[in-house]
């Protein structure tokens, strides 16, 4: 697994899951959700007014692109959407 804790640009399906990704100007375009979960931000490090800004969403996605396919974990929150990690 590589980490990349990276921000990206996502468009979401309706509920929120997302259908593709641009990241390091490559357009990824999801064909598997194979995994999703939530978690909250440290509210001791992150300041913030509501509550909900600290949840998470984290997803395990199976990914495809001119480069080939592969599995990817990227995450959603107040600050947008973030590639997390690839898997190898």
């Amino acid at each position: 697994m590589r980490v990349y804790n990276e921000p990206c640009e996502a468009t979401e399906n309706e509920d929120g899951s997302p259908r593709t990704f641009v990241w390091r100007e490559r357009e990824y375009t999801v064909i598997e959700l194979v995994d999703e979960w939530r978690s909250m931000r440290p509210w001791w490090i992150d300041q913030l007014p509501e509550p909900m800004d600290h949840e998470v969403r984290h997803y395990r996605v199976r990914a495809s692109s001119s480069n080939g396919q592969g599995l990817a974990e990227l995450e959603h929150h107040y600050e947008g959407w973030r590639l997390a990690s690839i898997l190898d």
